[in-house]
């Protein structure tokens, strides 16, 4: 059925795309696939204001049962605030179990119409879309001998609180009710109930494909900016949610026209962008996105890992140490690995190698200064030694007595990522042996530093 709506939507037939997403949610098969998709996450024991979970087969099965779309009345949603990066806190709308499988729901409806609607190189929440495509995108930009020198790093000020109601009421394509619902169910704080009249709570299913709706379509306006300058110069969008870039070879472009350009699209849609966060940067400077680092260092691409992101890290790393001073070795194992495992999977596609190195070597310090003050007597030192082996570079790695290691960052293999098809839709069936083949290719591209096949320290482009 989600062919189908593809298809619909891509034909222009809004009546079809209705009827069709009418009859997917009546479906048994949806209504499992949502309940599904809300008990197999992280949050499924996070209960929302009704204090309820659906841990068990039976209340599962229940739930299935209570999905009516002709009698939904959503619920305020549990607020909770967690810590963001910059030392402020972040509130998150915690949903009932019973919204989200509605949501879920209505998602499965939804998401082929948004993948049609998508921009092409739009990258945030899509189906086989990840970060490393929005990275590679950017090389791909830079790599041109007609480089564009100049960015427009933008930031949207409070994206998802901000967001208009009465466009997306407009123009999302969900029954109104239903949105509206969703949408003015407000949140509960310290008991209090407040209304929203504005914005989407961060934390629910279906936000982020709301806002990558709202936001599709900066493409096109740029396109337009191009084909109305007297002479033409290329202007290239990478976004991922509410991040995005905006390359040209003109600051002046950038400055005077584009983003007004911006400002007048978001203006509309209820946002608008950060005074202080929006900024226009030269390519030799450097520029942070996603987490990395791109610049152009002795007329080559460098993609490395941002500065603080291995500072990060190690305190990370010192802090659960810390908290856990006791620990045996084979625990302290235990409790690294999937933290420093997490951040080299995340930055694998990168074939600067340097940071990891440098968050291997910080680890080892943070380890070894724990391993002495948990010893005693004049040989404090020589009794830490025996808790570590030798690993690359006579990095010191804490081992167990079963001689289990923990994970080392520098020793994540290398493995060059292959850009999505900017058009690709991973509803409509003409792609799937592209997505196949991709899957299938992107698994044996793995390349280890200790292969024969060098890697490059200063690639020109990652393929």
């Amino acid at each position: 059925m989600q062919a189908d709506i593809v298809k619909a939507e891509q034909a222009g037939d809004q009546e079809q795309v209705r009827q069709v997403q009418e009859r997917l949610i009546r479906t048994e098969a949806a209504k499992l696939l949502a309940v599904h998709q809300v008990t197999s996450t992280n949050g499924r024991r996070s209960p929302g204001v009704d204090g309820r979970l659906w841990d068990t087969a039976a209340r599962k099965l229940d739930a299935v049962r209570t999905l009516d779309p002709d009698h939904d009345q959503p619920q305020p949603a549990r607020r909770v605030m967690i810590p963001k990066s910059s030392d402020r806190m972040r509130p998150i709308g915690v949903l009932t179990m019973h919204d989200r499988a509605m949501q879920a729901l209505y998602l499965l409806a939804l998401d082929p119409v948004a993948e049609v609607r998508a921009d092409p190189h739009s990258y945030g929440f899509r189906k086989a879309r990840a970060t490393a495509d929005a990275i590679a995108r950017c090389e791909e930009i830079v790599a041109d001998p007609e480089r564009p020198w100049w960015i427009l790093n933008a930031d949207i000020e409070q994206c998802f609180d901000t967001i208009s109601h009465e466009w997306l009421l407009t123009h999302v394509p969900l029954e109104t009710e239903v949105l509206r619902g969703w949408l003015t169910a407000g949140y509960m704080d310290k008991g209090q109930v407040y209304s929203t009249d504005r914005g989407l709570p961060q934390g629910a299913i279906i936000s982020p494909t709301l806002a990558n709706l709202a936001l599709n379509g900066l493409e096109a306006v740029l396109d337009e900016c191009i084909q109305q300058q007297r002479r033409p110069r290329p202007l290239y969008l990478v976004r991922y949610a509410d991040d995005f870039l905006v390359l040209s070879t003109s600051k002046r472009v950038l400055r005077r026209t584009v983003r007004p350009l911006l400002e007048d699209f978001l203006t509309v849609r209820g946002m608008r962008l950060s005074q202080k966060k929006t900024d226009l940067v030269h390519l030799k400077q450097g520029i942070e996105f996603l987490g990395c680092d791109l610049r152009i260092k002795k007329g080559d691409i460098r993609v490395a890992p941002a500065a603080g992101s291995v500072q990060k890290i190690a305190a990370r790393v010192s802090a659960l140490i810390q908290a856990n001073p006791g620990i045996t070795p084979s625990q302290a194992i235990q409790l690294l690995t999937p933290v420093i495992r997490s951040w080299a999977n995340y930055y694998k596609h990168v074939s600067i190698r340097e940071p990891f190195v440098d968050l291997d070597q910080r680890v080892a310090q943070i380890l070894w200064t724990w391993a002495k003050e948990q010893q005693s007597g004049m040989f404090k030192r020589r009794h830490a030694r025996r808790l570590f082996t030798t690993g690359p570079g006579s990095l010191r790695l804490l081992t167990d007595d079963e001689g289990n290691r923990l994970y080392c960052a520098q020793e994540t293999p290398y493995v060059r990522h292959i850009p999505i098809e900017p058009h690709c839709n991973p509803y409509d069936p003409a792609w799937k042996k592209y997505l196949s083949d991709r899957q299938q290719a992107q698994k044996t591209k793995k390349v280890c530093q200790d292969d024969d096949e060098a890697i490059p320290e200063e690639p020109a482009h990652i393929v």
